[in-house]
């Protein structure tokens, strides 16, 4: 295909810049990830686009969190989506490693909370899905209302490498922009040749299948790429001169 034809399928931030550094689960340099303070960071120091992790509680309301449990990054204990929202705001995020923050008491957001820090900032939303069943309409349901609702949904994808719930969410929103995570190059050039059944769709790839060679291959199909994994300066020059349109990191700056 064409790069006129693929073009067409973007969304519309890909017209407002041509490269964004994205911030994973926030800037985790400055703030715990998935907290409202890692957003408020992504905002002030330039990022272009930002990974967030969603599930849903007990009684419904969707919040950001990485991992099933909130042990890792909480001073509590116990499986998240069995606690309602009342009882996951008890917790305090860590700050152990960001000493600036010792004296404040950071909370899990909701998804509503964080939407209310990126609107109206032209932020992209890397929506991870690997964190809930997208199967889940009542799920898909919330998700969607708030995106809208904050008039964000034309500024996100949803990362679901899962198939079936990737065309589940596509199938009831058809204009949602979608892609999936690839391991190989062969994984990634198939995912090439399937972006052309959705609407709105592109390809990503980590950084150890992203050679100048295969960049250059994957180019020829379409004039979107995102790569992750990427942690150094020369990585980041050397993709970008290669025409990588979105790049993830935990720890460059923009």
């Amino acid at each position: 295909m064409g790069l006129g034809i693929q073009t067409i399928r973007f969304p519309v931030w890909l017209e407002v810049d041509k490269f964004r550094l994205s911030a994973h689960r926030g800037a985790t340099v400055f703030a715990p990830e998935n907290s409202i303070e890692a957003l408020q960071e992504t905002v002030a120091r330039g990022y272009g686009a930002v990974e967030i992790d969603i599930q849903m509680s007990a009684d419904g309301q969707i919040f950001l969190m990485h991992d099933p449990t909130i042990d890792r990054t909480t001073n509590g204990t116990g499986i998240a989506k069995n606690m309602t929202m009342a009882q996951l705001k008890t917790f305090k995020l860590k700050t152990d490693n960001y000493p600036g923050l010792a004296s404040k008491t950071l909370k899990i957001p909701t998804f509503a909370e964080a939407l209310e820090v990126l609107a109206g900032q032209k932020i992209v939303i890397n929506v991870d899905g690997s964190k809930w069943d997208w199967t889940d309409d009542v799920f898909i349901t919330k998700v969607i209302t708030l995106l809208k609702e904050y008039k964000l949904y034309d500024w996100c994808f949803f990362v679901l490498t899962n198939k079936t719930q990737r065309d589940h969410l596509t199938s009831r929103y058809p204009d949602a922009c979608v892609t999936w995570m690839t391991d190989n190059t062969t994984q990634a050039e198939k995912a090439l040749d399937e972006i052309s059944a959705y609407k709105k769709a592109f390809v990503s790839m980590p950084l150890s299948i992203a050679s100048n060679d295969f960049i250059a291959k994957c180019r020829r199909k379409t004039n979107f790429i995102h790569v992750y994994n990427v942690e150094s300066q020369t990585d980041m020059s050397r993709l970008k001169s290669n025409g990588v349109s979105l790049i993830e990191t935990n720890s460059l700056l923009p």
